[in-house]
């Protein structure tokens, strides 16, 4: 590679960082932050470089809170639509306490119990 042409692939690099962090900060505008659906407190994104905050907010990290996904089947208005909201962490507690909303810890319990009833014939199919 020549002189010349490596000073062109530098200013090529600086080019497309330019036009990365222009974007990625058009994008930060769009995630951060998400507001809580229940109180309004802001939940905020931990890393706005991750480009999957953009796309799929649910699987990133998220500081006070987080960010869910909701799907809709068969039967709903909203069938094959997916949407997204967020919860703070205080409202994600009261709604679990309350049994609002449930873990995956929950629904094993449940589903170990169903098991064990299931078993001993308590539970007809």
């Amino acid at each position: 590679m020549t002189p010349k042409e490596y000073k062109e692939l530098l200013k090529a690099e600086q080019t497309i960082r330019k036009y990365k962090a222009e974007i990625n900060t058009e994008l930060i505008k769009l995630t951060s932050p998400k507001t809580c659906l229940k109180c309004g407190k802001k939940v905020e994104v931990m890393d706005p470089q991750e480009p999957f905050y953009h796309f799929y907010p649910h699987e990133g990290m998220w500081l006070g809170g987080g960010v869910f996904q909701m799907s809709c089947g068969y039967g709903s208005d909203h069938d094959n639509t997916q949407f997204y909201g967020a919860l703070c962490d205080d409202c994600i507690t009261e709604l679990h306490e309350k049994k609002i909303i449930e873990t995956d810890s929950d629904l094993t319990e449940v589903k170990t119990e169903y098991l064990k009833k299931l078993e001993k014939g308590k539970i007809d199919i």
